[in-house]
């Protein structure tokens, strides 16, 4: 029977790969909002302290290492808050994507205007953050996630980050304390701890690199799996592709499964083409490194000797510089490799 490829990759992409970090995650969120008499999770902050105000939590890890598929994942889960991402359902999550670049004027525009809130943008600073908190309020909202939030600090002077921190440590206080989840690059970490008082504000959870010795048996089962599930024979276990793949993905972890479903995008492709040409049904595909390596030449752009799934040299090419014959980059040493992989 003829597969469909266009079906079997919109289920492929539709997937998502558990890993600890999702408990990790879990373990952090949980704890900062009150339970029922039975035990469950509701939607109210807890609040700590003399103060009695609530916590936050930041995610960081490099580009493409999965920290929005992450929280994404757990908010349009988790039983406490459903409806999250359905319009009109009334969730009390809001999550808004920081501009780049922005400032506190234009955070706060985007925030309101996520809420469907629509204001004068010549207002003061003040008064459209006054008009947020009223907002939120009035929409029951108990957790804002600020996605890219280090956009908000770039080319910001100390004051003014000082500013943006204390801004956000006022959306955890009474009256009405909201959960504040940050999420983004590294730098996001250098930005909060500019003030002491935000940065123990919140929890800290960061997505590090994976590595070919570390993950690469975790790795080859996830390629495999989805090769199976778009009913394909997956790549011999032989050689270095995964390690190829791992150097291709600059060592992050969503970026790696990215590359394997357009590598496998690839192989169906193929397998049409050739069954349409000689009026054959398909046949026993198997998904091998030429599938990857022009996966990746559709993805950055490259000659046949910078492509890591080609070259010799495979491990000196530096990834997303080798159009412009960079130089080596090492490969990244420390690992995701607590993250077992959990496929549903």
């Amino acid at each position: 029977m003829q597969r469909d490829p266009a079906a079997v990759m919109e289920h492929l992409r539709g997937r998502y790969v558990r890993t600890d970090s999702d408990e990790t995650l879990r373990k952090a969120f949980d704890p900062l909002f009150r339970r029922n008499e039975s035990g469950a999770v509701i939607p109210e902050p807890m609040l700590f302290g003399i103060d009695q105000e609530t916590r936050g939590i930041i995610v960081t890890g490099a580009t493409g290492a999965g920290k929005s598929t992450l929280l994404k994942r757990l908010l349009s889960e988790h039983p406490a808050f459903p409806g999250f991402g359905v319009k009109g359902a009334e969730c009390r999550i809001l999550s808004v994507k920081v501009p780049s670049p922005a400032t506190l004027k234009s955070l706060g525009l985007e925030i309101l205007k996520a809420t469907g809130w629509n204001t004068r943008t010549n207002r003061p600073e003040w008064a459209i953050w006054n008009d947020v908190h009223h907002r939120l309020i009035a929409l029951g909202i108990t957790v804002l996630h600020l996605d890219e939030a280090q956009n908000v600090g770039l080319n910001r002077s100390t004051d003014a980050i000082k500013q943006i921190c204390a801004n956000w440590t006022s959306l955890l206080q009474q009256p009405n304390p909201i959960v504040l989840i940050l999420s983004g690059v590294e730098e996001l970490l250098d930005l909060t701890r500019t003030d002491g008082q935000t940065f123990r504000r919140f929890r800290k959870i960061h997505l590090g690199p994976i590595s070919a010795a570390a993950d690469a048996k975790r790795m080859s089962k996830i390629v495999s799996d989805y090769a199976k599930l778009a009913g394909i024979v997956p790549p011999s276990e032989e050689g270095d592709l995964i390690a190829r793949l791992i150097h291709a993905a600059q060592s992050q972890f969503g970026v790696a499964i990215e590359i394997a479903i357009d590598a496998i995008e690839q192989a169906l492709f193929d397998e049409q083409t050739l069954s349409d040409e000689q009026a054959l049904p398909p046949g026993d595909t198997q998904l091998s490194v030429s599938h990857f390596a022009a996966a990746y030449a559709r993805r950055e752009g490259c000659e046949i000797k910078d492509n890591v799934f080609l070259a010799r040299n495979w491990a000196s090419i530096r990834v997303n510089a080798s159009h412009n014959g960079g130089e080596g980059k090492p490969e990244a040493s420390a690992s995701r490799s607590n993250n077992k992989k959990k496929s549903q």
